[in-house]
């Protein structure tokens, strides 16, 4: 039969070919595309039950360590391993059993700093068996943070000038609960601090208080170093429930004098004319000081004073001279005179490398 080629029966034709291949294309389709992945075996239970999993230590005084051992009971058939213990708080130390036995228990000790911590608080840990990416329990320890001794003001900071008066804070220390007690020791945080004590007149104790109070006088030294001033002073009491008190320092001790910027680094210096460097001074104190001349040991180097406020701001002003200066690196001292006996001298590094160049102006 000769071929029939009319416009219906190339559609008819053609329609029948291409619903074969859509029916055919899944088959294809499937190999290609990846087979469904093979169903993974789900993760072991954690067979780890907490024994009692929140815990209330009720009051605790401030300084003393809150410690719970918390039980934990391995539920399964095979011995369970604890890979690792997370506390939620950076003072808070756990300690644990690395391996239970089935039917059996093992500990999970927490320890909690309470001296920075104070009213009612509470800590967690999440226990962590091998293998196991999610937490196989979670353990809390509640507590309440109460003081026994306390101190008025409480605290001492100190923004100081060097060479200044020195500064002494006075601290009342007394029992909220009224019992007696004796300091019998204190500790510096710093040598720069130097800490006293005796017992409180009568005119410097907490009113509504029984029991003897004590004065303890932190003084910061004239000659303390130029910085931060950071740390607590360290009480030792006979109190029956409270033997340590900590009073918090801060602060900052500056120079009587400052130079900006403090090191004289130029790096390297092409020069065909001299170029000038300025130092800017600073005077702290609370007396006026005089910056009264200016010099460097460097050959080439020259230094001039200029005010800007007498007896609080000046300006120093260096020049270097390349013609006068050995060409290569160099290294010395800008000297700066004053007219306190306190300071009367301060000093400044100076360094770089000096290339003479033919370019003018530079």
């Amino acid at each position: 039969m000769p071929a029939i080629n009319t416009a219906a029966h190339f559609c008819r034709r053609h329609h029948g070919t291409i619903l074969t291949f859509l029916l055919v294309l899944p088959a294809l389709a499937g190999p290609l595309a990846g087979a469904a992945p093979e169903t993974q075996t789900p993760p072991t239970a954690v067979h780890l039950s907490a024994v009692e999993p929140v815990v209330d230590l009720g009051e605790i005084v401030r300084g003393d360590v809150a410690t719970h051992a918390f039980a934990l009971r391995n539920t399964g058939k095979e011995p369970l391993t604890i890979e690792r213990v997370v506390p939620s708080d950076p003072w808070t130390v756990a300690k644990f059993d690395e391996t239970i036995q089935p039917g059996g228990e093992g500990t999970v000790r927490v320890e909690v700093d309470t001296r920075t911590l104070d009213g009612v608080g509470s800590t967690s840990v999440k226990v962590y068996a091998q293998g196991h990416p999610a937490p196989a329990a979670v353990l809390e320890l509640k507590f309440k943070v109460v003081r026994k001794l306390l101190a008025r003001p409480g605290y001492a900071r100190w923004i100081y000038v060097q060479h200044e008066q020195e500064g002494t804070i006075g601290q009342t220390v007394y029992a909220s609960d009224g019992a007696d007690f004796q300091i019998v020791a204190v500790e510096s945080p710093m040598p720069a601090i130097k800490v006293s004590y005796r017992e409180a007149k009568p005119e410097e104790r907490v009113e509504g208080f029984a029991g003897r109070q004590w004065r303890v006088e932190p003084t910061l030294v004239a000659e303390a170093p130029v910085g931060a001033i950071t740390g607590h002073i360290d009480v030792h009491t006979t109190h029956p429930k409270q033997k340590r008190l900590e009073i918090p320092v801060s602060g900052f001790v500056r120079p009587t004098l400052f130079v900006d910027p403090t090191h004289g680094a130029f790096g390297t210096l092409q020069l065909s004319a001299p170029k000038q460097a300025v130092f800017q001074v600073r005077n702290f104190a609370t007396a006026p000081i005089a910056l009264t001349a200016a010099e460097t040991d460097v050959p080439g180097i020259s230094a001039q004073v200029q005010p800007v406020e007498q007896g609080r701001r000046y300006k120093v002003v260096i020049e270097f001279d390349p013609a006068a200066m050995k060409e290569g690196p160099f290294a010395g001292k800008l000297r700066l005179k004053t007219d306190s006996p306190k300071v009367p001298m301060l000093t400044v590094d100076l360094e770089g490398t000096l290339v003479r160049s033919t370019e003018k102006g530079r």
